[in-house]
């Protein structure tokens, strides 16, 4: 009996292969220290364009979002609070809010992780999955549910605006998740 090989999905590869093309050229046409090129704001907002990959049932979704950080103070600039809104476009539409703590490394890489929440509304007709169908007999068709956001991003500025691509993976209670895409922001 043959082994299936499970594939990456084409869209996370070529986000990959962006992702680093940028870092080498940043790193190949930049002569300048990142204290200079990445100025300092005590708001961010950005659009985040992406993909959620389900690790259970091996599927991706493209995700749409948008993303707030918000600086404590110039002499506490390694530590911020955020806000991220997101639209997960799967069977059923799913919204996540998140409130992560953020550490800059340095003025460009961070790490962040806080928690969150996942409401998705789900018809009648959708009761394919277990705990759907317990909510579709429930009479409402909602579901929520709260996890734990991990990730990592590393910032390019271009002009006045950045290039954040970003890796989180989403712990919930029954399945685990790959949040991956870029945010294209604004600093003011």
């Amino acid at each position: 009996m043959r082994r299936k090989r499970k594939s990456i999905p084409r869209i996370f590869t070529i986000w990959l292969i962006a992702s680093a093309l940028a870092l080498t050229t940043s790193y190949g046409s930049s002569q300048t220290h990142e204290a200079e090129t990445h100025q300092y704001h005590r708001h961010h907002i950005g659009l985040f364009l992406g993909g959620t990959s389900n690790l259970k049932k091996e599927e991706t979704d493209f995700t749409l979002g948008i993303e707030y950080e918000y600086r404590l103070s110039k002499e506490m600039s390694r530590w911020s609070i955020g806000l991220i809104g997101e639209l997960i476009f799967a069977h059923e539409t799913e919204y996540l809010v998140v409130v992560p703590i953020i550490l800059r490394v340095t003025d460009a890489f961070f790490l962040r992780a806080g928690p969150g929440i996942e409401w998705a509304h789900h018809g009648e007709e959708n009761g394919h999955d277990n705990i759907h169908a317990a909510e579709a007999e429930n009479g409402n068709g909602r579901e929520s549910e709260f996890f734990v956001r991990v990730g990592i991003g590393y910032g390019f500025e271009v002009g006045k605006f950045s290039i954040t691509p970003t890796l989180d993976v989403d712990i919930f209670k029954s399945q685990t998740t790959l949040v991956w895409g870029i945010a294209i922001g604004k600093g003011f």
